[in-house]
């Protein structure tokens, strides 16, 4: 008898749902850079990527926060998530101002994903927030929280 095809499961766990509020306006340029929303630094890589962009009446959403169960690939978590689950913008400085605790988000940015780490330095009560390519082969080990819509 032929050894059954195995289900590629999420490398997911759910924890806990973060709620993030509609937003009218919202200007990465002024909210998404170092001095706002608790951020210390941005990789330029992420600055040059989203200068620019100004989103309208951006809907409340809640949010999951998810725990790898295994290590994983950028890409293989921004597929799991897709750009249905994916944040906004206006979603991540929420969380950058509400969270402290390290996350890697599934970001929708121009109708492409971007895979944003943020690093909680708590000695400086700030954020590192840095643009990692969904392309890019990083691994990321078991345990790892990654933020996705619900």
């Amino acid at each position: 008898m032929p050894a059954k095809a195995r289900k590629d499961r999420s490398p997911l766990l759910t924890p806990r749902l973060i709620e993030c509020p509609a937003v009218e306006v919202f200007s990465a340029d002024s909210e998404l850079v170092a001095g706002s929303n608790k951020i210390g630094w941005v990789s330029p890589e992420l600055s040059g990527g989203i200068g620019g962009i100004v989103e309208k009446q951006v809907p409340a959403i809640s949010v999951e926060s998810l725990y790898l169960t295994r290590p994983a690939l950028t890409s293989k978590i921004c597929k799991a998530v897709g750009k249905s689950k994916a944040i906004r913008l206006a979603h991540l400085a929420h969380l950058l101002n509400h969270e402290k605790e390290s996350f890697l988000a599934v970001v929708l940015v121009r109708g492409k994903l971007l895979a944003v780490s943020a690093y909680w330095y708590s000695n400086y009560g700030d954020w590192d927030v840095i643009l990692d390519s969904v392309a890019k082969l990083r691994g990321w080990d078991a345990g790892r929280r990654v933020l996705s819509q619900v």
